[in-house]
């Protein structure tokens, strides 16, 4: 750490201090000093800059919400917005978090209680009769039974299974959500809200009868039965090109989902998987975050193509209630948990370009990775992009952020990382091979190693091993491929944050 850059450190650092002791006595020297901070570039490429970057921007985000109403107050918030929309280098990210870090006042709804209601035992004739379906056809959906009628088109009967636990306390969570947002339509307006049916119910699948086009296992297990309608199962993505949208209906189901989404957050409900996002996948069993995403930290992102595959939204709006969760209270979760969001609607809009050929993906038979840009049109890219932003925003503010927070910039580099599958492979490591036993490891290395030919004389817990599980975005243990779509995303989050903060303050 060079001398300079513990002086400037020093000088950030009693700014402050000064701030956070005496915020009254704060004068323009001190707002100077930390505005230059952010502006320099001297220190930009060392290791500990960011700690400089943060320390500055944090105090003018404490000043914010410690004075009162002034030319001095509205300059430093110009200075987080001004490095917020530059949606670039460690500086903006700071500003981006400073902004997200206001404390901004929500409501959330409260928890549900996980066994509100007792699993009781029924068959199927009885949900059939309450469904009003008389000559049902079934079909499968994951881990949902779906029960058609044609004389009834646009009703559904769902029995979405559960066959451990967790899967179990989901299904309460669940049907705790749809019967709370259906109770509060205002919260998802023009989307549809399933109606669950007595809460879960214990079925024998054996004495269904499920027909073989719906190949369910044949066992007892618990259901959440509920009654929707059959666009609810349309997906916004799909591994097959012919079932995908156009791009006026993707837009569209994009522009409802991204509302959605901001809308539920800006009510204190928040849900936590529009797709799921995992740093580390084959490593989620020993790791503390159970290898979840966490944007914050920049990390290499993990499978991301097959993450947009039957995303959490559709053609009806937002699905698969049991990601609800009220905001915890913290701001540095809600600023985390709104970019899980935009990530995800982000990347869910680089996997539609991607899905018009699904099978050009992986490496060239020369090792080489695959090159599917010409699959992506900037000018539509960058148009979604706006979408996202503008819809979001006007769900959770109320009104759509002016501007674009640089969203222009970002689309070659997007193009660049999305449309390159330059980062294929992940390292079996031998702690986790040890969850296997000997016939479902050697499996997994037949459909995933990369060299094929070391399956039979290996054990798992023996040695490390290269696996073929990508399109990811970075290298294995390392950073993201395309940081600007962390520092895009930081500055949606943390100028959502901020201009809900300055909107609910009483006026001066």
């Amino acid at each position: 750490m060079s001398p300079s850059f513990t002086a400037e450190y020093m000088a950030v650092r009693s700014c402050a201090q000064k701030i956070a002791q005496e915020p009254a006595l704060a004068n323009t020297d001190d707002i100077d000093i930390l505005d230059k901070t952010l502006s320099g570039s001297t220190h930009s490429g060392q290791t500990c800059a960011h700690f400089l970057y943060q320390e500055a921007a944090m105090a003018l985000s404490r000043f914010i919400c410690q004075t009162r109403p002034s030319e001095l107050r509205t300059r430093a918030r110009h200075i987080l917005d001004t490095f917020t929309t530059r949606a670039t280098g460690t500086s903006g990210l700071a500003a981006a978090q400073a902004l997200g870090s206001l404390p901004l006042v929500l409501n959330p709804p409260p928890s549900p209680r996980p066994d509100f209601k007792p699993i009781q035992a029924t068959d199927l004739s009885t949900l059939l009769n309450q469904a009003g379906l008389q000559n049902p056809q079934c079909t499968q959906a994951g881990r949902s039974l779906l029960f058609s009628d044609q004389k009834v088109p646009d009703q559904v009967l769902v029995l979405k299974t559960a066959h451990t636990d967790e899967q179990v306390a989901g299904l309460a969570h669940e049907a705790w959500w749809m019967e709370y947002l259906r109770a509060n339509l205002h919260l998802l307006p023009d989307q549809h809200i399933p109606r669950p049916l007595n809460g879960r119910c214990r079925i024998d699948l054996q004495a269904m009868h499920i027909p073989s086009s719906a190949p369910m296992s044949s066992q007892e297990t618990v259901s959440l039965p509920y009654i929707t309608r059959p666009e609810y199962f349309t997906y916004a993505l799909s591994p097959d090109a012919k079932s995908n949208h156009a791009y006026p209906e993707f837009e569209r189901i994009l522009a409802r989902a991204a509302y959605g989404l901001g809308r539920l957050s800006r009510h204190g409900l928040v849900h936590k998987a529009p797709i799921p996002l995992f740093h580390n996948r084959v490593q989620s069993a020993r790791r503390d975050d159970h290898g979840q995403y966490i944007w914050t930290r920049g990390g290499r992102l993990d499978r991301w193509l097959s993450s947009c595959l039957y995303p959490n939204f559709g053609l009806s709006g937002l699905r698969d209630f049991e990601h609800l969760e009220p905001w915890s209270g913290y701001p540095r979760h809600l600023f985390r948990n709104l970019g899980s969001q935009i990530m995800s609607l982000i990347l869910a809009t680089g996997s539609w370009f991607r899905l018009k050929d699904p099978q050009l993906i992986g490496l060239t038979s020369q090792g080489e990775p695959v090159d599917a840009r010409h699959l992506f049109d900037r000018s539509l890219f960058g148009n979604l992009l706006k979408t996202i932003v503008q819809k979001f925003s006007a769900g959770f503010v109320g009104k759509s952020l002016s501007g674009t927070l640089g969203s222009e910039k970002i689309v070659n580099p997007l193009i660049e990382a999305l449309g390159m599958d330059r980062h294929m492979t992940e390292v079996f490591r031998t702690q986790d091979q040890l969850k296997n036993d000997p016939k479902s490891f050697r499996d997994l290395l037949r459909a995933k190693a990369l060299d094929p030919g070391q399956v039979d004389r290996l054990m798992p817990g023996e040695q490390d091993i290269v696996l073929i599980t990508g399109p990811h975005l970075g290298e294995f243990n390392s950073r993201i491929s395309v940081p600007e779509l962390i520092n895009f995303t930081a500055s949606v989050s943390g100028s959502c944050i901020a201009q809900a903060y300055f909107q609910d303050l009483p006026a001066a």
